[in-house]
């Protein structure tokens, strides 16, 4: 897996920097930070660590982030352009970003995107461009292609259930 990998998102849509992936280390003062302001242990594997990490050493970049979000949720939200991230089960909240330890830490939670359980219906793909690329050309959409759900137990494949919405189904064994 990819881990807390986290993708600070431009006004455009697109990465405002290549991403941190769950093994680099540089937010580790962050992550104290981030501890205590928690009251628990905080690695800087984490996403608020990574994301004051930004807000501290990159500032003229932090200014231009409009969403921070892992990065499988960042391909659902450029076929679906909802800003979202995946919330395992609801005791994960605290260690991705729980209410009230963004704004404690002085990140705007507008930045942070709405939590949503495995399974929940993410919206339709969209149809055509949906941003331009830094070229100035046009983001081309693959059609039929759908979402796919992260952060479950199991894998997850997408299903429009015949209604052209996408519903996520976990993958099983049995």
């Amino acid at each position: 897996g990819n881990g807390p990998t986290l993708i600070a998102v431009g006004q455009d849509g697109l990465p405002a920097m290549p991403a941190l992936p769950w093994a680099d280390r540089r937010a580790l003062a962050e992550a104290e930070d981030v501890a205590r302001a928690a009251g628990r242990r905080v690695d800087a594997a984490f996403y608020l660590p990574k994301a004051l990490w930004i807000m501290r050493q990159l500032p003229g970049l932090f200014s231009r982030v409009r969403h921070f979000m892992p990065c499988p949720e960042y391909v659902a939200f450029r076929l679906s352009g909802i800003p979202h991230a995946v919330l395992p089960a609801p005791g994960y909240a605290p260690f991705i970003y729980g209410p009230g330890l963004v704004e404690a830490l002085g990140l705007p939670g507008s930045l942070f995107p709405v939590l949503l359980p495995p399974g929940r219906n993410l919206g339709r793909v969209l149809d055509g461009p949906a941003h331009a690329d830094e070229q100035g050309g046009e983001d081309q959409r693959v059609d039929g292609v759908q979402p796919l759900g992260v952060g479950a137990p199991q894998a997850q494949i997408p299903d429009d259930g015949g209604d052209g919405h996408v519903h996520h189904r976990g993958v099983h064994d049995d």
